[in-house]
């Protein structure tokens, strides 16, 4: 909260006139301030660091309302997201992960960017029951992002802008400051930025910059494996930060700890750390890092255990931790040696969770059960039974990329390429006997984007006694940039024995130049 002098800004963290929030003037540069250096992987030190004065009363502030830290707080990211490439979650994704961490019980959402669809996030979030969302912003310098999270400010209790990117040398102090102020006289909303806790420490400034302290405090970095230790540490960093910001509110919007990628560390010790700090009494206010495994970190940092922050898994089954999240108190996690973080069993691998299993295809007659409304053919993996495989007019292979999303990288060159699932392995025309029923299903849909607007690709279906000459119904499409769901009645496959799927989908490209297509949720709707 704000709360007063004309000698302090609470945007800028600067000796300026709090008269600067309602003029929308840019904070003037700070003062040069020698650096604290600050030695990892040890305990972070504080004895060369003076307290940060804390803010006074101004005359013409605008007083703002901190989001409720006593709230269960999650940091979250999207399945399906992925920004290298860029790939954004659709609006359906979204939903069903808001929906699973509103049963898991938390209350409060902090997200990490504005930008694409990313700013719908907020307006989800509150449909979903959430009580208050922190909307983040990945780029301050970003005048598209910055707008767009300006626009969901209904939704939002308060903005974090930046994270990580002083650091990373993404933006600068000032041009950080800048967008800090202007995002809180838009809005009126409370604002602030985040840095990993040293960087408090080496850059002073950020102890006044802001309406609160939003810091990354992961054990993890600074060599603390074992979940006692780590609970203990995270104290301690909590104890300093507010011993040299008195009276700046804090809350840990990162901490917590992998449980993959490194050998030290597991799935019951991530919950073992949180079930210890949730049991210490001088803990700091803090946010679950994070929600979902995010498959595409480890790319980008080299750091394997980046794949394996996430309460939940990237199919967003649990892991151990959910049992006790949000205040829950079960007993101590068996295979935990306290002091022996090594000890600790590894993460058991990720299944795939869809609506509903796909029918496990046969060579024999149609299964009698009527199938479920929605058939899944592929959400992060095929469905048992069913196979990708792929193709071109040279016989060109190895240019598929599978994960939680198919990413085809079609060749240049070639009349054709095709990605296509067939049940069971792929089988020359004349000798197929697999296939799987159905005629009770109406509708094909299937998500699809490229990283060439405009690019044109033919759907198809195929049944065991169709040719591999082309001459099954495709149906055309042209693509965007952005993720759509494109649905195709079955009757339209007029070429296709619906009792008899061989290749429920097919995916012809004919461009000739290269091309990248991503390909994701093949799935069925069939009737009851």
């Amino acid at each position: 909260m704000l709360q007063s002098g004309s000698a302090y800004c609470r945007v800028c963290g600067t000796a300026v006139a709090c008269a600067l929030l309602l003029t929308g003037a840019a904070c003037s540069s700070p003062a040069a301030v020698a650096p604290t250096t600050v030695p990892a992987p040890t305990p972070i030190s504080t004895a060369n660091l003076t307290p940060t004065a804390g803010p006074t009363t101004p005359q013409a502030a605008v007083p703002v309302t901190l989001p409720d830290f006593s709230l269960c707080w999650v940091a979250y990211s999207p399945t399906k997201y992925d920004p290298t490439i860029p790939r954004l979650p659709l609006p359906s994704d979204l939903r069903e992960d808001l929906r699973v961490l509103r049963e898991a019980g938390f209350e409060g959402l902090i997200t990490y960017g504005a930008w694409g669809n990313l700013d719908q996030v907020a307006r989800l979030a509150r449909e979903a029951g959430f009580a208050q969302i922190i909307l983040g912003v990945a780029s301050p310098d970003n005048e598209a992002e910055v707008s767009a999270a300006i626009a969901a400010a209904p939704y939002a209790e308060a903005y974090i802008i930046g994270n990580e990117g002083l650091e990373d040398g993404r933006y600068t102090l000032e041009s950080l400051q800048a967008t800090l102020l202007q995002v809180s006289a838009a809005t009126g909303k409370p604002v602030t930025t985040s840095a990993r806790i040293e960087t408090y420490y080496s850059l002073p400034e950020l102890m006044a910059l802001g309406d609160w302290l939003s810091p990354i405090v992961h054990p993890f970095w600074h060599n603390y494996f074992d979940p006692a230790e780590a609970a203990e540490w995270t104290a301690v960093q909590y104890a300093d930060l507010s011993a040299v910001a008195p009276g700046r509110p804090i809350q840990f919007k990162e901490l917590g700890l992998p449980t993959a990628g490194a050998a030290e560390v597991s799935e019951p010790g991530q919950a073992e750390y949180y079930r210890l700090l949730q049991q210490t009494p001088d803990a700091p206010p803090f946010a679950y890092f994070e929600a979902f495994d995010q498959a595409w970190k480890a790319t980008t940092t080299g750091e394997a255990v980046e794949d394996h922050w996430g309460l939940f898994r990237a199919d967003r089954s649990p892991k151990a931790v959910v049992d006790l999240v949000c205040g829950k108190t079960p007993a101590p996690m068996s295979g935990v040696t306290p002091g022996v973080g090594a000890t600790i069993p590894p993460e058991p691998p990720a299944t795939t969770v869809t609506a509903t299993e796909a029918p496990t295809p046969t060579a024999t007659a149609p299964a009698t059960e009527p199938a479920p409304d929605t058939v899944y053919l592929f959400g992060d993996a095929p469905a048992a039974g069913y196979e990708v495989n792929i193709d071109t007019s040279a016989h060109q292979f190895g240019w598929l990329d599978g994960g939680s999303f198919l990413q085809a990288n079609f060749p240049a060159g070639q009349q054709w390429a095709v990605v296509y699932l067939t049940v069971g392995p792929a089988v020359p025309a004349g000798q197929r006997s697999a296939s799987a029923d159905f005629s009770d299903c109406d509708a094909l849909s299937v998500d699809l984007w490229s990283a060439q607007p405009g690019v044109e690709v033919k759907v198809g279906v195929k049944d065991v006694d169709d040719p591999d000459d082309g001459s099954e119904t495709l149906l055309s499409r042209s693509l965007t940039a952005e993720p759509l769901v494109y649905q195709f009645p079955l009757a339209k496959f007029a070429t296709a024995d619906l009792g008899q799927v061989y290749v429920p989908f097919e995916l012809v490209y004919q461009g000739g130049d290269a091309a990248t297509v991503f390909i994701d949720n093949i799935r069925l709707t069939c009737r009851r």
